[in-house]
Parts: structure tokens; sequence; C-alpha cells
């Protein structure tokens, strides 16, 4: 009876060894699992940053594009402005050369430079005087 007992107390202070120590290892396992749980939210929102931060990305791409796409459309604009300029100026040397040659007046082709280059700068004081508006 002596050695059951003796067996009983040495297999119960082993069973509460490994109760103790499975108590303790219950613990550690569960402060992993809140360790990465915390890992998991923090991950999740910064993925959420990231897609935030794409999304902007992705419409400043698109602005971009908008932006070049109008920065063209005024170049060419610009373009044609000029060409209509010049091809107006053409006609207008062109006019006056006939309205000269109707009246019998010559003039010289410095003189005609020197009375575009007059208009030219009137219209110039006229646009200033109109963007002072």
């Amino acid at each position: 009876l002596e050695a059951i007992k003796s067996r009983n107390s040495a297999t119960r202070q082993r069973l509460e060894l490994e109760l103790r120590s499975a108590a303790e290892l219950d613990e550690r396992l569960q402060k992993v699992r809140a360790g990465l749980t915390a890992s998991r939210q923090r991950l999740q929102t910064e993925l959420q940053g990231a897609a935030a931060v794409a999304a902007q990305l992705e419409e400043a791409k698109l602005q971009r594009a908008k932006a070049e796409t109008e920065r063209s459309q005024v170049v060419k604009e610009l373009e044609d402005l000029r060409a209509e300029i010049a091809q107006l100026k053409g006609e207008k040397r062109q006019l006056r050369t006939d309205r000269d040659a109707l009246q019998g007046v010559k003039e010289s082709p410095e003189q005609v430079v020197q009375e575009d280059d007059k208009e030219h700068i009137e219209v110039m004081e006229d646009g200033e005087e109109r963007n002072q508006c």
C-alpha cells in the first residue's frame, strides 16, 4: 500500500508539473496569437494606406495626362493662330501694295516693314491694355 501511495504521489507531482507546464505553454500561445492578431491588423492598415496612395498616384497620372492633352491643344491653337497672323500680314501687305498701285503711290519695302512694325507695336500696346483690365 505504501508503494502504491508513493507511486500515486510521484504521479500526482509529475501530472501537476506537466499541468503547470501546459498552462505556461497555453499562456505563451495566447500571447503569440495576440501578437499575430496585432501584426495582422497593422499589416491590413498599412495595406489600406498603400492602396490609398496607389489610388492617389493613379489619379495624379490621369490629371497629368489630361493636362498634357490640354497643353497640346493650346500649343496647336497657338501655332494655328501664328500661321493665321502670318497669312493675314501677307494679305495686308498685298492689299496695301494693290491699293498703292491703284493710287499710283510707290512705297519702298522698308517703308512697308516700318509701317507693319508700327502697327504691330500698336496692337501689342492694345493687347497690354486689355491684359491690364
